[in-house]
């Protein structure tokens, strides 16, 4: 399934001029950001923006990519997820 160029193209003038930040603090999930340092699009500040204010979430530094590709760094992206999961974090009392 896939979105028609026309939604896509109204789907991304909804979203910019909207400002999600206030929004973060209500995520109560552990979250797992990771970010390609060298993302000229979406800059990596707004990875540290999401990680202060997303309480108990992991920030992970892509250096090598500007995009998160899981196909070309599957690896990686393994190891990060599985840490994530294994940790306490996920469990509740």
């Amino acid at each position: 399934m896939a979105a028609s160029a026309y939604a896509t193209i109204q789907c991304a003038i909804e979203l910019r001029g909207a400002d999600l930040r206030k929004d973060l603090t209500n995520i109560e999930v552990p979250t797992l950001i990771l970010h390609g340092v060298n993302d000229r699009v979406c800059l990596f500040d707004l990875a540290k923006v999401m990680h202060e204010s997303i309480n108990g979430s992991q920030l992970y530094k892509l250096k090598k990519l500007v995009m998160v590709s899981t196909l070309k760094n599957a690896s990686e992206l393994t190891q990060n997820l599985s840490g994530l999961l294994a940790s306490s974090l996920f469990f509740y009392d």
